[in-house]
């Protein structure tokens, strides 16, 4: 069984960290602080968020100790990401997860922080949670919808329920299953096969965005991931809707919905396109390890489990 962090509530306080590199645009982190404390929520930064070194919010060992003071500080209720970067699977093996396991907080963040929501989940079982950035969504003051799914996801003993869509999703292959959500950036997920951290794809639906890549990456991240064996163990697939489809990396290249029936078409799972997770201005919060079912012929992905207590 998933461990749940207890669910938020007015007046606690979150936790923001960098896992990877240094805030960008300090005047946005800061609209985005202002943003949660005007959602009722205390906030304390970590020095990471002032802290640059290179191009990484300070060394490895610093960044994975200010997560771990963070899950063993009683006062912190939820710990949030500041930004979408890469580099935050460095962190995995850095950190306390039997402190993580004795002491279970909304740990959220989204695409290079896709490595750790997963490592979390597979080594301790806490269902962590994909949604936004502190530095570019908070910033904006959150969509009605962000905000809609964000406080079903982390203040709502309820389960998250289905998933709406503002547009018509394409349904790449019909079918229906049911098992729980795994997934965030494709990039940061295919990094972590084959590393202790990997998750437990056995029925699993997978979820993945892939922000700033091409065709030909996304082609490179998902035959890695079928040459593991992903796609003969888990039951469904749901590929977020991003900034857009990208375009084809060459003018006689395949689109995007052609490399993925070519390297998934005949695996034997549903897959549903264009949901609304993902770097979007309009993004549901998903629990990584709760369960959902999806019906990608009705478009349709529902959670089914609520990530909190």
């Amino acid at each position: 069984m998933p461990i749940k962090p207890p669910a938020l509530k007015a007046g606690d306080v979150i936790g923001v960290v960098c896992p990877a590199q240094p805030v960008m645009f300090p005047p946005l982190l800061e609209e985005g602080v202002r943003c949660l404390e005007g959602l009722g929520f205390r906030v304390r930064a970590g020095p990471s968020v002032t802290r640059p070194f290179s191009y990484l919010a300070g060394t490895d060992r610093e960044r994975a100790e200010e997560i771990n003071v963070m899950f063993g500080d009683p006062e912190v209720r939820a710990i949030f990401c500041t930004s979408a970067g890469p580099w935050g699977g460095r962190l995995a093996p850095l950190l306390d997860y039997e402190l993580i396991r004795r002491s279970p907080k909304v740990f959220m963040g989204m695409n290079g922080p896709t490595a750790l929501l997963n490592a979390i989940h597979a080594r301790t079982g806490l269902i962590t949670f994909h949604g936004p950035a502190v530095e570019w969504d908070f910033s904006w003051h959150l969509s009605p919808y962000t905000k809609e799914y964000l406080f079903r996801a982390l203040l709502s003993r309820r389960p998250v329920g289905r998933v709406t869509s503002r547009s018509p999703r394409p349904c790449l292959v019909p079918g229906r299953a049911r098992g729980r959500l795994l997934g965030g950036c494709l990039r940061a997920l295919a990094s972590l096969i084959g590393t202790p951290y990997e998750p437990d794809w056995e029925g699993a639906i997978l979820f993945w965005e892939a922000a700033g890549c091409d065709v030909y990456q996304i082609d490179d991240h998902l035959t890695h991931l079928k040459l593991a064996g992903v796609f003969d163990r888990i039951a469904g697939m749901v590929v977020g809707r991003t900034v857009g489809w990208p375009e084809r990396s060459h003018p006689a290249g395949p689109d995007l919905a052609t490399i993925i029936l070519e390297l998934c078409g005949e695996c034997g799972f549903p897959i549903l396109a264009e949901v609304d997770v993902g770097v979007a201005k309009d993004k549901a919060t998903l629990p990584v390890g709760a369960m959902a079912r999806m019906d990608a012929a009705r478009g349709e992905l529902v959670v089914e489990e609520s990530g909190v207590a």
